[in-house]
Parts: C-alpha cells; structure tokens; sequence
C-alpha cells in the first residue's frame, strides 16, 4: 500500500469512528432518559400496590416493601438503605417526594397513608410529564447535532 492510500483509510477510519461516538453519545443520552422515564413509572407502580395493601388489607409496610418485586427498582438499589441518595435517576424534587412518602409510611391510619400515596404518585405523575416533555426537546437537538457534528467532521477529514 502507497502512502496516499494508507492517508485515505486513516481518514475514512477517522470519520468512522467521530460518526460512531457522536451517534453512541447521542444514543447514551437518549436511553438515560428512558430509563428515568421507567424508573419513575416502576416506584408509581410501587406505591400504587403499597397503597393498594394498606387501603384493602391494612398489610404492615415491612411485609409490603418485601414482597414487592420489581427488577427495574432493584437494579437501581431502590431498597436499599441509601437508594434514595445513590440513584442517579432522582433528581432533588423525585427524592424529597420519596423521602416525604417513606417518613410517611406506617405512621398514621390507613386512609392517611393512601391519600399520602395519592399525593405522592400525582406529584411523580407531574414530574414525569416534565421529564418526557424534555426528552422531546432534547431529543430533537441532540438528533440535530449529531447529523451538523457527523457532516463537519465529514467535511473536515475529506
């Protein structure tokens, strides 16, 4: 191989590569917004049953939160003792709405903790509709700079 050819495929590998980490990058961000998406729709799913137990079987919240089965919060350590803290998906108003619930839960009669549960799911209702409402916009430019990134760096390397 010449040294002009061997330039040529150093180039094209060049912009193979940019495309490629602009496109992963852009993809990266997009699923973090799913998967925040999902995981606040999977604690919803966790107090709508929490509420469900205490409103019609008065269960005792430790039995509650051992039985509840749900891959999506235990992957993200939401059991745990300091999930709340760790999880990357709560941002300041997700984790004082889940401290407020969880200081909340066992403390008082059952229709205090399921009108509690029914604040706490509407506010986590509102943050998800600002969370998707987001996504969109962020989506759109993150899309768009892609493509401008991908065609400079064409346009530079050629």
């Amino acid at each position: 191989m010449n040294l002009i050819s061997a330039m040529t495929l150093n180039k094209y590998i060049a912009i193979a590569i940019g495309i490629s980490a602009v496109i992963y990058i852009s993809y990266s961000i997009r699923k973090y917004a799913r998967d925040k998406i999902l995981f606040h729709c999977a604690v919803i799913d966790f107090i709508t049953y929490t509420r469900q137990q205490i409103a019609f079987f008065c269960t005792p919240t430790a039995r509650i939160i051992a039985s509840y089965k749900d891959p999506i919060l235990s992957s993200n350590g939401f059991f745990d003792k300091k999930g709340l803290e760790n999880n990357r998906y709560l941002d300041q108003r997700g984790r004082k709405l889940l401290e407020e619930f969880f200081s909340r839960l066992g403390k008082s009669s059952s229709e205090e903790q399921t009108a509690n549960c029914d604040y706490i799911i509407a506010g986590l209702n509102t943050l998800i509709d600002e969370y998707k409402n987001d996504a969109e916009k962020k989506y759109k430019a993150y899309s768009s700079l892609t493509l401008i990134l991908g065609l400079m760096l064409l346009i530079l390397l050629v």
